[in-house]
């Protein structure tokens, strides 16, 4: 499901997807496999979320470790088409957050003013609303964690955004008068295979009920769980009338910081706490990394082939700029991240700048045909077996790298911030590297 919802619920075991699209594409992903009895299930689910105006759910999630207090968190999710929302955390005296986060952000869109919040820290920002339900149009909403599910269920083109991340979706049978549907997610050496299932109650009201993902064995680390799950309660349709439309708004508490960007002003408090799933930092934010260990080092050299068959090597390219981004086709932040920095190198070509994105153990065919999908003249190196993202010590994607005309690292961005914040900071390490 996309860049950010039923994986990200995954990522806090593995990475990200989401329901949605950024654009119109064909209704059905040729490469994912629906088997007959799983397709009208499917068919009956979504056109239920297309055919209601909104609808408001509370989504608990519960997990047990062992030597640990049980925790439980709740998130209230509203929506209301076509770019209102709510995702407030209803916990009190919980630990674990949204999607067992520490901190549980707040988002509040009323159509006009998108509203993002730290409670924990007493911290606030707003910006114009998204004009749709689009989760990948907003990055900050990844700190938000499943509860975006919610939103891309009645986002534009929900159906290509379910299908495009997973090789298959099979009727799993029924749990009482509900069904359940699974779906099995591609794997790579980064992501291994995860069949995620969704219970959807009958056709007279088919509403998600629960999502659970099957932990690989050997992925969820020691002491944890073997399943994720998340249920959907509560669920209650809106209507879209002046009524409603008075919930969708944020009371400013005249005590707290206001900010411009909560993401970034996240990041500077708390001193940058590491990478987090998905290669993105702990508050959801991707993030410049001046002490990455690769900093001020001279660049691996490495030959990789690109999709026409062509060796490339890096020190064939000294002299330039090169902008090396690894990234892979499931990784939600890297689908938002690479169109910025396309239009980065683009832009400053005459400053002898080039992008070679990396992918990480994906086939030539797999990451053709999406490319095709998504209309991008993308170049691509394949980094089939992760050998040259090991040198460059990737552990989360995307890990965009940044070499001097000497062929020494410059500067590295682990994750995706967002288009301002990648745009200041890739031109501010080139215009750097410029008048060095």
């Amino acid at each position: 499901m996309r860049s950010s919802t039923i994986a990200v619920l995954a990522t806090l075991a593995i990475p990200t997807l989401a329901l949605g699209q950024d654009h119109p594409t064909p209704a059905v992903t040729p490469s994912t496999s629906i088997s007959a009895d799983a397709a009208p299930v499917l068919d009956r689910t979504l056109a239920w979320y297309a055919n209601i105006p909104g609808a408001s759910t509370v989504l608990v999630q519960k997990m047990s470790i062992p030597g640990m207090p049980a925790m439980e968190t709740k998130t209230k999710v509203s929506v209301l088409k076509p770019n209102m929302f709510s995702i407030t955390e209803e916990s009190e005296g919980k630990s674990g957050g949204m999607g067992g986060m520490m901190m549980a952000p707040e988002f509040i869109s009323n159509g006009t003013t998108l509203w993002q919040a730290m409670p924990a820290m007493q911290m606030w920002s707003q910006s114009p609303a998204p004009k749709t339900l689009d989760v990948e149009a907003t990055p900050a909403l990844e700190m938000a964690g499943p509860a975006t599910f919610v939103l891309e269920l009645f986002a534009p083109n929900a159906r290509v955004g379910i299908l495009e991340q997973f090789e298959s979706v099979e009727y799993a049978g029924k749990s009482g008068e509900d069904d359940l549907l699974r779906f099995m997610t591609t794997s790579s050496e980064l992501m291994p295979a995860m069949p995620i299932t969704l219970t959807i109650g009958p056709a007279k009201a088919p509403w998600i009920k629960r999502l659970s993902i099957a932990i690989p064995e050997g992925q969820g680390g020691p002491g944890m769980p073997s399943e994720m799950a998340m249920d959907f309660t509560k669920w209650t349709t809106l209507k879209n009338n002046a009524d409603t439309k008075t919930a969708f708004a944020y009371k400013v508490n005249a005590d707290w910081k206001k900010v411009d960007n909560l993401m970034e002003a996240l990041m500077a408090d708390m001193g940058g706490m590491g990478e987090g799933p998905g290669g993105q930092n702990q508050d959801g934010a991707g993030g410049h990394n001046a002490n990455h260990k690769t900093v001020g080092k001279p660049a691996p050299d490495f030959t990789l082939k690109s999709l026409d068959g062509t060796d490339v090597s890096l020190s064939s390219l000294k002299g330039k700029i090169v902008i090396l981004d690894f990234w892979a086709t499931w990784c939600g932040p890297c689908r938002k991240g690479l169109p910025v920095l396309m239009e980065i190198a683009k832009a400053r070509a005459n400053d002898n700048v080039v992008l070679w994105a990396v992918d990480l153990d994906e086939s030539k065919s797999k990451v053709e045909d999406f490319l095709k999908k998504k209309g991008w003249n993308l170049p691509v190196l394949l980094d089939a077996k992760g050998k040259v993202s090991q040198k460059y010590g990737v552990g989360g994607i995307p890990h965009t790298v940044v070499i001097g005309p000497d062929g020494v690292i410059h500067s590295v961005e682990i994750g995706f911030g967002g288009k301002d914040a990648t745009m200041k900071k890739l031109n501010a390490a080139i215009d750097q590297i410029k008048g060095s």
